[in-house]
C-alpha cells in the first residue's frame, strides 16, 4: 500500500510540473509558442590593456638629458571602445625643473614613437590604437627631456601627467 502511494504521489509531481521551466501553460490546445528574451552587455570590464608610464625620469647632469618610454603592452582587448590613446597632458611646473624655493630651469621635452615632436604643453596622444587589430608587440613612445643649462645645486622636479581616452 506504501509503495502504491508513494508510485502515485510521484506520478501528480512529475506530470504537474510545467512545460518550460520559467514559463507555466494552461490550457493545452495542441499548439504553444514560448519566448526567452536574449541579452548581451557592453561595459568598461570588457576592456583589457596594460599600460605602463614609468613613475620617475631622471635627467643627468653631465648629458642635460633623461629619457623615458611609455608603453601598451601586447595583448590588449578593446570590447565596449574602438580605440585607446595615450597623452601628454601636462606639466605642473611649465615645463620648467624646480627646486624647493622655486628656482629652476626650463626644459624641452620630445617624444618619439607613432607620432613625434616637440610638447608645447597641448594635450598631444603619443599613441593611438585602434580596434584589435596589431596587438601582437608593444606600442611605446620615448620621452626626452634636454635643459640646455645647468641650475645651482639642489634637487629640481616636475610632474608630467598623462591622460588615457
Amino acid at each position: 500500500m506504501k509503495k502504491m502511494l508513494t508510485l502515485l504521489l510521484v506520478l501528480v509531481m512529475v506530470f504537474s510540473v510545467p512545460v518550460a521551466i520559467g514559463q507555466e501553460y494552461e490550457g493545452w490546445d495542441g499548439a504553444a509558442d514560448m519566448s526567452s528574451t536574449v541579452t548581451m552587455t557592453i561595459d568598461d570590464s570588457l576592456d583589457s590593456f596594460i599600460i605602463v608610464i614609468p613613475g620617475a625620469m631622471t635627467v643627468d647632469p653631465l648629458t642635460k638629458t633623461g629619457t623615458m618610454t611609455v608603453s601598451l603592452k601586447a595583448g590588449w582587448n578593446l570590447i565596449s571602445r574602438s580605440s585607446i590613446a595615450l597623452s601628454l597632458a601636462s606639466s605642473k611646473n611649465n615645463m620648467q625643473l624646480l627646486n624647493d624655493a622655486g628656482e629652476g630651469v626650463a626644459y624641452t621635452l620630445t617624444y618619439a614613437g607613432e607620432a613625434s615632436g616637440t610638447w608645447t604643453g597641448n594635450s598631444q596622444a603619443l599613441f593611438r590604437v585602434v580596434g584589435n587589430g596589431g596587438n601582437t608587440a608593444d606600442v611605446s613612445a620615448t620621452l626626452t627631456i634636454t635643459v640646455d643649462s645647468l641650475p645651482g645645486k639642489g634637487v629640481y622636479s616636475d610632474v608630467l601627467t598623462f591622460s588615457i581616452k
